[in-house]
């Protein structure tokens, strides 16, 4: 939804990074998504920062895929004035962050993983993402399921819980 935005959690290799690689590339292309769901085109960028530039390609080569959205890969931290001043030069309709835990917590002075502060910049992205009125999705890790565990459910604790974000 335009407006707001989206975090996308799973566990570590839950396939986070395929789906923000193919999501933008459906909506860039105005193609179907699934094989069900046709997109309507518009702008998108992937800012990348989980991942090398090197270990991305590799991945877009093993999904044959050529990407047709705008990509960022050297934002080690997120840079507000820097996302506003492409969104104002390219008008994204939506923009995907890959991951947020790199983004913000491992800033160099910014937020830590354990800061109040990482919670504010959450808000902060939120508010952008309304007056920019562009999907925002977020990947982010989950805190590890116990092996005992009889359900998959995901609730908030089990994002603020995974020692990532807290």
């Amino acid at each position: 939804m335009r407006g707001s935005p989206l975090v996308l959690g799973g566990a570590t290799v839950a396939s986070k990074s395929t789906l923000v690689y193919g999501m933008p590339q459906v909506i860039s292309e105005g193609s179907v998504w699934g094989g069900q769901l046709r997109c309507k085109q518009g702008k998108a960028l992937l800012i990348q920062s989980d991942e090398s530039e090197r270990n991305f390609q590799r991945k877009l080569q093993v999904m044959d895929m050529d990407p047709s959205f705008d990509l960022i890969t050297n934002m080690p931290e997120l840079d507000f004035a820097r996302l506003e001043s492409f969104q104002q030069a390219n008008g994204y309709d939506a923009v995907f962050m890959n991951s947020i835990a790199t983004l913000l917590g491992m800033c160099g002075n910014g937020p830590k993983k354990t800061d109040v502060e990482f919670g504010r910049v959450i808000y902060k992205l939120n508010s952008w993402a309304d007056e920019a009125n562009v999907l925002l999705v977020i990947t982010c890790h989950l805190r590890k399921q116990a092996r005992d565990a009889t359900n998959n459910n995901v609730r908030i604790g089990d994002i603020y819980g995974s020692g990532v974000q807290t």
